[in-house]
């Protein structure tokens, strides 16, 4: 069973404010699971894949100045 966080926890792992964070629930953005007296809990999982979900299409929309050539990603600093 994965770790569920509370709204503080999420919100600080996604880098956003615990606000932000209740509207992107309200728009239907990011899951999270009702509790009694109006609390939320996020599943870690869930948050974890959305980051990644994020971080491949940041990728995608800023591609290196390599990755046109089909080289490696990762570049070396001239030193």
């Amino acid at each position: 069973m994965g770790e569920w966080l509370d709204i503080r926890e999420a919100a600080e792992l996604l880098g956003i404010g615990t606000s932000t964070l209740r509207r992107y629930v309200a728009d239907g953005k990011v899951q999270a699971y009702r509790l009694p007296g109006r609390q939320l809990r996020f599943k870690r999982e869930d948050l974890e894949a959305l980051l990644e979900l994020d971080s491949q299409e940041t990728r995608e929309s800023f591609p290196t100045p390599w990755n046109h050539l089909g080289e490696k990603e990762e570049a070396t600093r001239p030193g």
